[in-house]
């Protein structure tokens, strides 16, 4: 069933058809051709038509013809824009005549109509909008068909927006896109690409650290013998108090049965004696030559960086001097 709108766009199409006959001989055959062919409901054959015979003999009411099309195919955007454009061509007779009907139709294809204003933080970024690219931004009164619309804005560098717009017929809605910076990627990003060390072995240490390295060794060799001499010691000195051992009835006295215990305790008590007195004195030697050595160079590295992105791409260098 034809909509009231739709009928009323067939019956201005039949009255175009009678104005034909001052064109183009070759174009009126296309128009008449084409308001046949919307007569037997076949709309996207007649536009085809219509378009055809405008390219040879641009004209209004020819223009027009192409928007009531336009409008049985539910394309109101298109519809709304070629209708708009043969009512501004009010020197032409017909269209004075016939402006009426003319305006019922557009204001039957505005009812599916609204606009759209939009803006970024971004100027410059494009705007797609339900896959088609219409521009960049701002875009102010972008006419679309009402209901939902997907937006998408793009600029390079930044992530791509995307939104969902509710379109209220006859209305404008607004908004406003805050775009974000994409993250670095391979394509853009800083990259150290030649690390250069200046020397794979580092610096040889100095003569003053390694006497302190040195004499620490030997405060912890020394240390160690003097320790393993009063386990001597001690050892010894047990042996040599113990009476069961040491005082033997009829053997003699304690020093002539264990007398070498006795000079092997005090033997390793002197060394032990004199290990913790070496093992001290090498300590404060080793301490004294760490504090007033000279701090240890670290080696020198150097490299080149690079620096690119879509919109630059920059070489620099780094590293100790």
């Amino acid at each position: 069933m034809r909509t009231p709108s739709l009928a009323l766009a067939f019956v201005i199409c039949s009255v175009l058809a009678s104005s034909t006959a001052r064109a183009d001989p070759t174009s009126r055959e296309m128009v008449e051709k084409g308001i046949q062919l919307r007569r037997e409901h076949r709309d996207a054959e007649a536009l085809a038509e219509f378009r055809r015979a405008d390219q040879l003999n641009p004209a209004p009411r020819i223009r027009a013809q192409i928007g009531l099309a336009e409008q049985a195919l539910a394309q109101w955007v298109e519809a709304e824009k070629d209708l708009k454009r043969s009512l501004s061509s009010q020197d032409d007779p017909w269209i004075r005549d016939h402006a009426d009907a003319l305006q019922k139709a557009l204001a039957a294809i505005q009812q599916h109509l609204g606009s759209l204003s939009l803006e970024a933080n971004v100027p410059g970024a494009e705007v797609w909008i339900n896959g088609a690219s219409v521009g960049t931004l701002p875009v102010a009164d972008a006419r679309v068909v009402a209901g939902t619309v997907n937006v998408q804005v793009r600029s390079p560098g930044y992530q791509t927006a995307l939104r969902a717009i509710d379109v209220p017929p006859g209305s404008t809605a607004a908004e406003r896109f805050i775009l974000i910076p994409a993250p670095a990627s391979s394509t853009d990003r800083r990259i150290d690409v030649t690390p250069i060390p200046a020397s794979d072995t580092p610096p040889p240490p100095s003569t003053q650290r390694m006497l302190a390295w040195g004499s620490l060794g030997a405060a912890a060799a020394v240390l160690g013998a003097a320790v393993a001499a009063q386990i001597v010691n001690q050892v010894d000195s047990v042996h040599y108090n113990d009476d069961n051992q040491c005082l033997v009835p009829n053997k003699g006295t304690r020093d002539e049965q264990c007398g070498p215990y006795r000079w092997r305790a005090e033997t390793a008590r002197t060394f032990a004696y004199i290990g913790y007195a070496g093992a001290g004195a090498f300590g404060i030697a080793s301490a004294v030559l760490f504090w007033t050595a000279p701090p240890a160079r670290r080696p020198k590295s150097t490299g080149m960086w690079v620096d690119a992105g879509p919109d630059r791409f920059v070489v620099g260098w780094h590293g100790d001097l």
